[in-house]
This record gives C-alpha cells, structure tokens and sequence, in this order.
C-alpha cells in the first residue's frame, strides 16, 4: 500500500414521481445522500456505504396519517455513478424500499479503485428514484 489517498465526494440526482391523493396536507419527501468514510487507496477494492435520508418538508398540517402518506418517499432505488472519479462501481441499483420522514437507509456500493489514481478528491453521483404521494 502506498501513502496516496483519494477521497470522494457525493453529488444528488434525483427523479421524482408524485401520485395524487387527496388530502388537505401538503409536503414532500426530502432525500438527502452522505459517505461516513470517504477515503480510499489506489487499488484497492472496498465497499462504500451511502446513507440517505429523508428530511421532508411540510407546507401544511393535516392528520398524522396524511402528513406521513405525503412525506413518505416509496419504491427508493439508488445507483452510484463514478463520472471522472477513477474508481470503477461494481454495484448495479440498490433497492432501499420506503422512508418515512425522519428516517435513514445506507446503500452499500462495491467499488474498486484504480492503481494509477491520482490523489486528490473526486466527486461521484447517486442517481435516487422515488415515488411519494403529492396532495
């Protein structure tokens, strides 16, 4: 192992599709994506873990039920994208389920480093899919 260090760093893309319902309540799902430990060695093969969270917003008060129905995101699939970070993702999409406000998942990505990486910081994508009910 040699002394050079590569870090990475997260970007969000996201596609949203809202389903109506109705309900006096009105928010959205907020998915949010973080690495814990970003740092990585050339030619080394790790797994990187991705945690999402859901900080959703409210723009009006309702039942608990509707408030919860509206800021739920559901059907959560997540994908790592190495774009120009000299790693290569051996992780396909990543099916997290369902997130309630307030909750968090972490995705788990295998990746590989190359050995000719150069050191300095790098950013990558998660693309984030999700469905959530708009009122």
């Amino acid at each position: 192992m040699n002394g050079r260090t590569v870090l990475i760093l997260l970007s969000v893309a996201m596609l949203v599709v809202p389903t109506s319902a109705a309900a006096a309540v009105e928010g959205e799902p907020k998915l949010d994506a973080s690495l814990a430990d970003n740092r990585v060695t050339p030619g080394e093969s790790t797994t990187l873990g991705v945690t999402i969270t859901n900080t959703a917003e409210l723009e009006s008060l309702g039942s608990a039920d509707d408030e919860q129905r509206v800021t739920t995101a559901k059907g959560i699939t997540a994908e790592l994208q190495a774009d120009d970070a000299p790693i290569e993702v051996k992780t396909g999409t990543v099916s997290l389920g369902s997130l309630p406000d307030g909750g968090l998942a972490t995705s788990q990505f295998d990746i590989t480093v190359d050995d000719d990486a150069t050191a300095g910081t790098y950013e990558v994508v998660v693309d984030l899919e999700y469905r959530y009910v708009e009122a």
